[in-house]
């Protein structure tokens, strides 16, 4: 859980702030999150990044600027 709130955190500083690009131009920029987390060893880096990403693109197709647990996708 401590997890998903520091994340949230993160995604909202980050959608709270506009870029100035040029004279007059700002962009907002927002991010979408995809996490995991273990509850042992036996878990490979490999298996780690591609639930990660897994979680990342499915924050990225439900509307973007979103955290995604991947152990809530299942």
């Amino acid at each position: 859980k401590t997890a998903q709130i520091v994340l949230e955190r993160l995604r909202a500083a980050i959608a709270e702030h506009k870029i100035h690009v040029s004279e007059g131009e700002e962009v907002q920029v927002t991010i979408s999150i995809g996490y995991t987390t273990v509850d042992d060893d036996s878990v490979t880096l490999d298996t780690l990044l591609r639930h990660c990403d897994e979680a990342m693109y499915e924050a990225k197709s439900h509307g973007r600027n979103r955290v995604i647990n991947y152990r809530e996708l299942s």
